[in-house]
């Protein structure tokens, strides 16, 4: 035990070595944490922008197939939902028949039953008012049992001027559909340029496609891919720079290394031995590397996420990149002798 402590005390004697290596590993340990709490960031930030635009995710297919034909065509690869979407037009209004999800009810209920429908909070009409339409010569009595929000749909309502109401899925079958079209919702918004290509090769649909806030989206989404790229060859570097630095603490360590081996340590031991200083180091760099990415965080909290488990796993993964750092020192520690360093000289 006495003869491991006597090295250690050689390595640590080497006063330059040692404030080279902690510098790079401090350099290296902020850059990593930095860089995924910036990545984490954005990633959320984009998530939420994502939500508070899903609207972008619907697209709106207008043919002449029913809409159970279309389905059955496009490719579900990018598909997450998709709603029939009927529609039926007087003089006066526009009566739709859609999925419950894509309609934003500020009170009352949704349709139940074939005569109810769901009119705008801004018409004249309450719950419980009945309203008469006439189809084909047939007259229907419709009672309003909900009100929704607005006309701010989550889908391209093409062409149509007039109030639209919300009816019954039977209803319209019943009086007959003048459209008959089909809402997709893409299961991503980076899908979405994807999926609309897809459909534009077919050429038999017409498309209607949300389109509010796309430019805010497309910056995050652009931004969210380069910080991406940005961050797999931080990490990248990082483990380069650590294979970089362990080899000039092994070359630095020749001679020592050499009269190891002469005393009759392996090869193996010696880079188990350097393993375990190296890690030293490393955890003597950690200290200092923690404070000043929290101080740099705290100062710059609107761009990076200040989290545990960030640090945590990012401390683990540079631990694993010493590790694998070792198969190269043990190619270089194999190499040495004092033989070879005699010839050297």
């Amino acid at each position: 035990m006495q003869k491991y402590k006597l090295l250690f005390n050689c390595f640590f004697k080497k006063k330059k070595l040692l404030k080279f290596v902690v510098k790079m590993f401090l350099i290296i340990t902020v850059g990593v944490i930095l860089i995924f709490s910036l990545n984490t960031y954005i990633n959320k930030k984009y998530d939420t922008i994502k939500m508070e635009n899903i609207k972008n995710n619907y697209v709106l297919l207008s043919s002449q197939k029913d809409y159970k034909d279309v389905i059955k065509e496009i490719d579900k690869k990018y598909i997450k939902n998709y709603y029939p979407v009927m529609i039926f037009r007087t003089q006066e209004n526009s009566f739709i028949y859609a999925d419950n999800n894509l309609i934003n009810l500020k009170e009352g209920n949704y349709p139940k039953s074939i005569y109810e429908i769901v009119v705008n909070q801004n018409s004249n009409e309450k719950i419980n008012d009945i309203i008469s339409i006439n189809a084909d010569g047939n007259f229907y009595n419709l009672q309003v049992v909900g009100i929704y929000e607005s006309n701010d749909f989550s889908f391209s309502m093409k062409d149509i001027n007039e109030e639209i109401i919300f009816a019954s899925f039977e209803l319209m079958e019943k009086i007959g559909i003048s459209e008959n079209e089909l809402l997709i919702q893409v299961n991503d918004y980076k899908n979405l340029d994807l999926f609309l290509k897809q459909l534009n090769e077919k050429k038999e649909y017409s498309i209607g496609v949300y389109e509010r806030n796309i430019d805010i989206l497309n910056k995050y989404f652009e931004f969210k891919k380069n910080i991406d790229i940005l961050t797999k060859v931080v990490m990248v570097f990082a483990i380069i720079l650590i294979v970089i630095v362990d080899i000039i603490i092994v070359n630095d360590n020749k001679i020592d290394i050499a009269i190891m081996k002469t005393i009759g340590f392996s090869d193996l031991k010696i880079c188990l031995l350097f393993l375990a200083y190296i890690s030293l180091i490393f955890l003597m760099s950690l200290i200092f590397s923690l404070i000043i990415s929290l101080l740099v965080m705290v100062m710059l909290k609107n761009i990076f996420v200040i989290s545990l488990s960030i640090i945590v796993i990012q401390i683990i993964k540079l631990l694993l990149s010493l590790i694998f750092s070792t198969f190269f020192m043990f190619l270089i520690i194999n190499k040495i002798s004092i033989i070879n360093l005699m010839n050297i000289t």
